[in-house]
């Protein structure tokens, strides 16, 4: 319904090139779940994460992470007659959308 945040990287760098007040992609540690049930910490770098997705159309290993924020990722696809390489993701309330253009990724 509203958008809270939204940015525009650019999609070779992850430079912001345009960003509401409010939005920043971060680098920090947290648990990050392992394939055997255990937690490990680890450091997160939102922006290359979402470069990996973007660009490589592949999960990062991380998750989907935007302002510390975890998000599921609930559908990845490109558009046929566009080309337009989209990923809509959830968490308990909300979500996001992502979508690379020829030279941008808008986040919101």
């Amino acid at each position: 319904d509203v958008v809270a945040t939204a940015g525009i990287i650019a999609k070779d760098t992850g430079k912001i090139l345009a960003m509401s007040s409010n939005f920043k992609l971060d680098n920090y540690e947290t648990e990050i779940p392992q394939e055997d049930g255990s937690d490990k910490l680890e450091k997160v770098d939102e922006c290359k994460n979402i470069l990996e997705l973007m660009n490589h159309r592949r999960k990062p290993s991380q998750g989907l992470r935007i302002q510390q924020t975890k998000y599921q990722i609930l559908q990845m696809f490109e558009e046929s007659t566009s080309s337009c390489y989209t990923v809509y993701g959830k968490k308990t309330t909300g979500g996001c959308c992502l979508a690379i253009a020829n030279t941008a990724i808008i986040i919101a």
